[in-house]
């Protein structure tokens, strides 16, 4: 209707306008053509506007640039992102489509992006640019160019590189302190338990002092233990706990446990039980080590948390497809339990719940967290139930192949044995009456001997030492054929007076229990990783070399292996050690991973690459550095081994026994009322030193011959130290001055110069901050300090003038006195022989061409080098 009327009124004004005698079909075209274009201007141009505005808005409100050019290559449109960002220049060379592309061209590889950089001035941008042309051919009408703005997700990417640099940064920086800290720690930690191991030795030690010695040894274990669980923590806190699996005797670590958790109960009122699953193979392959360092953590646990009753290891086997098996070991006691609400935390870090009931019992709360990491990284579960108040279980499953599936745990002929078991104790009885239906034979539970019934079958009788009276052994004495076993404590000595007695110790296992009814003890399993302590073997033939660049540490490896009656030589360095190997043949070498210049990696390295008479000797290394990959990194330089320091008696000898070939290796038993070990000459009050705080350094070395030559080597170095320190702050060469009066703080303290030791540690502090300031607070009167000790030390030592002048002249007489008695004193390995020698060398004067030779042998004397010295005693003959 309203084209209608419009067409009506232009119809009309053409009527009024023009001459009625035009042609009508020309008033109807003109009159259409007009109706025709107000439609497209009222209708079509309106759409259009508003399609145009609408999309405006949209182009100007992206975060991308957006640029577009006709069929002609002309700019017709760039929206605000673009005008924003691109100066007055810029926005006019764009006009141009080449200089456009050009532009576009020039793209940068940043991050992983190609990105086009731009700087307005006031900073810088970088756009990915997209290309897309609209239409193809000749039916090509426009190109447009989409600008997509990437700064922001190259600046967090960058800030996420840093983040990522930092925190690489800081987890080497806690690897290399870890590393430092583990190295620091356990290295003091090898004087304090070995000392205290040697110095036990002692014979007639009066009983204060030894049970003094048995409190270091045992709290510096304690402390050890602390000090494992904290380096394990981050080993698991960093995902790089190793599982080193290898072949392993399951019988021989259920020996081995159940024997170190039966210490840790000590005078509690506590039966201990280690029960095993009688299918157990002989032979597995899994890491033992790490499920012995699980177990032990949790019967720890229930063993420090309980007081009366019982703790019990139940060890049962489940048998899975392709030669696998999967131990399950459930830790049980009678303890306290824990509270439900508590359950949930038992194995986050640095947990201890029910804190003030057990504010007493030590620990890290790491024990839990880290079996749980381990228990996870063998592929197994662990959990725990308890009921507060009664007591815990806490269980683990791990999968574990088979190597060898025979049983071990076998009650020979038993259905031809019967076991009397003379007890009240129910806990005891009722672990009786198991083990006796797992071995598959007849046993019974008697409270008095009137209660026994002949069975006509092989009978033992099992009891404990309260019940051995006068009425037992008559007993026994009448019924000869009954095999008496007496349950004696751990460690208890024992000496049958009845040929038909023998002893089963605590703590009470299925292993024992199977021993004591096969007529055998542990020694008849033949474990080749049993237990050997170093009173029961000998090895007067080995000759081994230690290499350590400290000399404590040598002496405590030395005197450990004394009683071994080993050959030791010793090298202070890797160069010295590979002169030394060049020349001799040694059964097995103990190498230092940390020393300077050369450390035992290169060292060892370059022993099997140079020296191919050394390629089947053995090379274990001597590591405070349990962090992991430590064990490959020996490996891969040619080590076969490793031990931890502190170094154990146990493990050391252990390794002896693993490496050392079979014939220089002499078990013996031990001599009953004699003792293996020399006895030291008394020394008497006289010949210590005034200047010195004796009693308490004597206290720290373990022994007077020791502490004797620690300050012998004080005052031989002395000197040298002191010109040492004195050139390198006139050289102002502080991280030297730092080094030389660090190593002046601990020998001071170490030989009883306590105050000098104060004095040096400020300098030592002074010197790492290169505050010159400080230092010349304290460093003349330092000095002064350490050359007065060496004046009043060298009465000790020096008993003519320097040249001699004084001293006797030796005679010839004399010198092959001095030299038999060396020689022998090397081939034992006599220390205290070896310092008499090498005093009496000293109080004589030599002919000006010798007195060189008999220098170089008193130094060799002080090192400790047989073969040094046995090549200078040749040479001064000569």
């Amino acid at each position: 209707y309203m084209l209608m009327g419009l067409q009506g009124t232009i119809y009309m004004f053409i009527v009024l306008t023009f001459s009625l005698g035009w042609p009508a079909w020309l008033h109807t075209l003109i009159m259409n053509v007009i109706c025709y274009l107000t439609f497209y201007y009222v209708f079509l141009y309106s759409d259009l506007k508003l399609r145009s505005t609408v999309m405006n808005d949209f182009a100007n409100q992206m975060t991308d640039g957006l640029a577009i050019y006709n069929k002609y290559n002309d700019l017709i449109f760039i929206n605000d992102r673009i005008r924003d960002v691109l100066t007055d220049q810029s926005l006019k060379n764009i006009e141009d489509i080449t200089r456009f592309e050009e532009w576009a061209s020039h793209t940068e590889h940043i991050e992983g992006m190609e990105v086009v950089p731009y700087d307005n001035g006031e900073r810088i941008f970088y756009f990915t640019v997209k290309k897309t042309q609209i239409g193809t051919g000749d039916d090509l009408i426009g190109t447009a160019f989409v600008c997509h703005d990437s700064t922001d997700s190259l600046t967090r990417l960058r800030f996420m590189e840093e983040v990522n640099f930092e925190l690489e940064r800081t987890a080497k920086m806690k690897a290399d302190f870890l590393a430092n800290m583990s190295h620091e720690l356990r290295t003091p930690m090898n004087a304090v338990i070995g000392l205290a191991e040697i110095a036990l030795r002692e014979k007639e030690l009066p009983s204060n002092v030894r049970d003094c010695l048995v409190q270091i040894g045992s709290s510096g274990r304690n402390l050890l233990n602390i000090i494992n669980d904290i380096l394990d923590f981050s080993k698991v806190d960093s995902g790089k706990m190793e599982i080193i699996p290898e072949k392993y005797e399951p019988l021989s670590e259920l020996n081995e446990i159940s024997n170190i958790l039966q210490t840790r109960i000590g005078d509690k009122k506590l039966e201990f039980f280690f029960i095993a699953d009688t299918k157990l193979p002989r032979t597995l392959y899994g890491d033992c080590m790490r499920i012995r360092q699980i177990l032990i953590n949790l019967a720890n646990n229930a063993i420090k948390f309980t007081e009366l009753g019982m703790v019990k290891i139940d060890l049962t086997c489940h048998e899975m497809e392709d030669d696998m098996i999967e131990l399950e070991f459930h830790v049980r006691d009678t303890g306290q339990g824990i509270k439900e609400e508590d359950l949930g935390k038992l194995f986050e870090s640095f947990q201890q719940v029910d804190t003030k009931r057990n504010r007493s019992v030590e620990g890290t709360g790491l024990g839990l967290a880290i079996s749980k990491k381990l228990v996870e990284a063998m592929g197994g579960f662990i959990g725990v139930e308890s009921e507060y108040g009664k007591g815990s279980d806490f269980w683990f499953r791990i999968p574990q192949k088979v190597v060898d599936p025979a049983p071990g745990l076998v009650v020979e002929n038993c259905d031809k044995k019967f076991a009397y078991c003379l007890n009240e104790n129910m806990v005891m009885t009722d672990e009786f009456a198991v083990e006796m239906k797992s071995f598959g034979m007849e046993g019974k539970v008697i409270g008095s001997l009137a209660q026994y019934e002949p069975t006509g079958k092989e009978e033992f009788l099992l009891f404990i030492r309260e019940y051995y009276n006068d009425e037992l052994k008559k007993f026994l004495d009448d019924h000869p054929k009954i095999h008496g076993i007496i349950l004696e404590e751990y460690g208890a000595a024992f000496k049958s007076d009845r040929p038909n007695l023998s002893a089963m110790y605590k703590p009470l296992t299925t292993l024992t229990m199977v021993l004591s009814l096969n007529n055998k003890t542990i020694e008849d399993m033949h474990f080749k990783g049993k237990e050997v302590k170093y009173v029961k073997f000998t090895a007067p033939d080995a000759k081994i070399l230690i290499v350590d660049d400290n000399t404590i540490n040598l002496s405590i490896a030395v005197g450990l292996l004394e009683p071994l009656q080993v050959k030791c030589e010793v090298a202070q360095s890797g160069r010295e050690a590979i002169e030394k190997i060049k020349e001799n043949q040694y059964d097995l070498i103990l190498m230092d991973h940390m020393m300077p210049d050369m450390d035992g990696v290169e060292t060892a390295m370059e022993i099997r690459k140079t020296i191919p008479d050394a390629d089947f000797t053995p090379i274990v290394a001597l590591t405070a550095n349990v962090l992991e990959g430590s064990k490959e990194l020996f490996m891969k330089a040619g080590m076969v081994d490793m031990i931890a320091k502190p170094i154990e008696m146990k493990e050391l000898n252990m390794k002896l026994i693993k490496w050392l070939p079979n014939y220089l290796i002499h078990e013996e038993k031990e001599k009953e009322g004699e003792d293996a070990l020399v006895e030291e000459e008394v020394v008497r009050e006289e010949e210590l030193f005034d200047c010195l705080d004796c009693e308490k350094a004597i206290k720290g070395l373990g022994t007077v011959a020791l502490f004797k030559k620690v300050v012998a080597d004080y005052y031989k170095n002395g000197p040298d130290t002191l010109e040492t320190i004195k050139h390198s702050l006139e050289a102002k060469d502080f991280d030297t001055y730092a080094i030389k009066t660090h190593s002046l703080k601990s020998t001071s303290r170490q030989i009883g110069a306590m105050e000098l030791g104060d004095y040096a540690e400020k300098l030592e502090k002074a010197g790492k901050a290169s505050d010159e300031k400080e230092i010349a607070k304290y460093h003349d009167e330092t000095m002064a300090m350490f050359e007065e000790l060496l004046k009043n030390l060298s009465k000790y030592f020096e008993t003519g003038d320097e040249d001699g002048t004084d001293k006797a002249q030796i005679t010839d007489e004399k010198v092959n006195e001095i030299f038999d008695k060396l020689s022998a004193a090397c081939e034992e390995l006599d220390m205290d022989v070896m310092e008499e020698c090498s005093k009496e060398l000293e109080s004589y004067s030599y002919p000006e061409g010798k007195k060189e030779t008999v220098e170089k042998l008193i130094d060799a004397i002080g090192s400790m080098d047989p073969d040094s010295i046995t090549e200078l005693m040749e040479e001064y003959r000569k």
